[in-house]
Parts: C-alpha cells; structure tokens; sequence
C-alpha cells in the first residue's frame, strides 16, 4: 500500500518520524531508505538519528551491519551540527568516539578518503558551529596529523577560517598556518592580506603569533617591510595591551624613518590604543612623520584626525549594542552550560550561564 502510494505522499510520515522520534525513528526509516520506498531523506535529523542510534552500540557495528553508510550518510556528520545529546561531541564525551575510531581506519587504510576526511574536518570548522560542538571536529583534524604538505594543500581554507567566531577554530587555523609559513610555502602576501580580523579580535597568544607570521612576512625588501607595518597596525585594535605593545615593537622594528603611509595607518588605530600603550604609540607615530600623516587624513577624509585618543573615543562598556543575550529556555540553558563547562569560554556564554 505505501509502495503504490507512492514515495512523495509517504514523506510527511518519514519526517514525523524522525522529528518526534529520534534514534527510534532509525532502523525504519532507514530500512524504508534501503528498500527504495522513500528517498533518502535530506533533513538533518535523519544524520541525528544515525547518530544517536550509535549511543550504546557504537559506529563500527552499525556500519558492519550497513557499509552503504559510508557513501552518503556518514559523510552528513561533517555537515549537521546536532544539539543537545545529539552531537559528534557529546557522543564523544558520554559514550566514547566510536565514530572518531571510524573516520580514522578509514583515512588509515585509504589515502583519497583520508584526503577527504581532512578537507569535511574543515569544511565543517567553517559552518561556525558553536564552541562546544565545533571541538569534535577540531579534535579530529588534528588527530589526523597533517603533514606539512597536506596543511600546505589546504592554505586557503585555513586562511578562511581565520574570520570563524569560534576562539580555538581561529588558533587551529593560526597554528597551521605557521606551520605553512616556516615550511616556505605561504606566500607573504595571502598571509598580509588575511591575517588582519586575527590581530583584531584573536586572544593574546594568537594575535601575537599572528604577528610573528607578519615580522617574518616583512623580512626582505621595504616595500615588503612597509606593508607588513600596515597589517600590523591591525593589532592595536586588539583588547590586550600586551599584544598593542608587541605590535608597536614590530613596526618600529620593520620601518626606520619617515613613513607617510605607515603613519596614517597608525593615525587610524591610535582611538584604539589603551592608555599604557599611548606614549609609545605616539613617540612611533612622530617618528614616522605623524603630522604629515595627520594633514593627509584631513584632505582624504574632510574630517578630524585625533592627534591623541582619549577615553571618550573607547566603547563604552554600558553600551546597549554589547549587552549580554539572556537565555530564554531551560533547554538553552542546559546546552550553552554544557559548552562553557568544557571549554570555559567564550566569556559572553559564561556570564550568560
């Protein structure tokens, strides 16, 4: 009867199944799957099912039990960020990674699926999962072991990820790419071009590693230094006064004399500047020629230049725009709190628990 109605009037069935019935709702859907009753659904509780058929049984034996998985279904994992139990995650961390073991005797025994499994690992860090979640996939990258070769391979997605809005995807990528860089195959300017929202908004350590990559990157010619200088600015943006110190030592060490160029750039990030960082910051930009730079604001921009930031050019720490979001659910609550007691951050999600 379900045959000859056909596999388009059978579809609202298959989706209450897997909406309202989880791990239940698996071994029939996916026997309907098999037999070619239904299409194989697209939704993402279809992959959450699998997953969670997976809790006390483990991948390996599923995949035993049914080796088509491979072909599409278990590649979904990269795709689907799952909540609450359902999640690569949480799976992990309450009943082992089983799944993990499995991804990993596949890239063992086959170099075009391992190829694969490194490029899902980050295509799935670029979906900005949340924290918590985004850590499994994370995890497994790096369990991997990329070469340097394969890392060098794989330099524009880790150079994508440096925009990601979670903290420890940003360091994966940073790190990675450092080790592109030392092993001579990431071109100066890619790096100078895309390094700048990690000297932003990156934690201390990988902001100062970020400039690290740009002083090397300015090694050479002063067009090269010049221009390395510019993205360094970048990191007087950033809230540590310690990586402001650092990017302030930099410039003055890649730029000697008059720099119109790097002083207006300078000019630009001085609002910036914390005020244990004002007096050097200012004493660099007159070396550079500073009211030089200042003029040439002016006509570029028919506005003032501030020869000196003050506190009323900082955020206000009151400001509406940076209020913490409440959480407006138990169930919202039991998920971000998951995620900041295994990871501590980011400070929004702890203060919000």
């Amino acid at each position: 009867e379900v045959v000859n109605a056909g596999a388009a009037s059978y579809s609202p069935i298959v989706e209450y199944l897997l909406d309202d019935f989880g791990f239940h709702a698996w071994r029939p859907v996916r026997t309907l799957v098999q037999e070619g009753i239904v299409p194989r659904p697209a939704r993402p509780s279809y992959t959450i099912a699998m997953l969670s058929a997976t809790r006390y049984r483990g991948a390996a034996e599923l995949l035993a039990e049914d080796p088509a998985l491979l072909e599409v279904e278990a590649w979904r994992l990269f795709e689907v960020e799952g909540g609450g139990e359902d999640s690569l995650a949480n799976h992990e961390k309450f009943f082992g990674d089983t799944w993990g073991t499995v991804f990993r005797d596949l890239a063992a025994r086959d170099p075009a699926q391992r190829n694969r499994l490194l490029d899902a690992s980050l295509a799935a860090l670029a979906r900005d999962f949340s924290t918590y979640r985004a850590g499994w996939f994370l995890r497994f990258h790096e369990s991997l072991a990329p070469t340097d070769d394969e890392r060098a391979q794989r330099t524009e997605a880790y150079l994508t990820l440096l925009r990601s809005r979670v903290g420890p995807t940003v360091s994966l990528a940073v790190a990675a790419l450092v080790r592109i860089e030392r092993a001579g195959r990431l071109p100066a300017d890619l790096l100078l071009d895309r390094i700048g929202p990690v000297l932003v908004e990156g934690t201390a350590g990988t902001a100062k590693s970020g400039l690290g990559m740009v002083g090397r990157a300015g090694a050479g010619p002063p067009e090269h230094a010049r221009r390395a200088a510019i993205a360094a600015t970048d990191a007087l943006a950033n809230a540590s006064p310690e990586v402001q110190g650092r990017a302030i030592a930099l410039i003055a060490k890649l730029v000697h004399g008059a720099d119109d160029a790097v002083a207006r750039a300078l000019t630009g990030r001085l609002p910036d500047v914390a005020t244990s960082q004002r007096t050097a910051a200012a004493a660099l930009l007159a070396r550079f020629g500073g009211g030089r730079a200042a003029a040439g604001a002016r006509r570029d921009d028919a506005g003032p230049v501030p020869s000196a930031p003050s506190a009323s050019t900082r955020p206000s720490p009151i400001d509406p725009v940076r209020a913490i979001e409440p959480l407006a659910s138990i169930e919202a609550l039991v998920d971000v709190a998951v995620s900041v007691l295994a990871t501590g951050d980011p400070a929004d999600d702890l203060a919000r628990v």
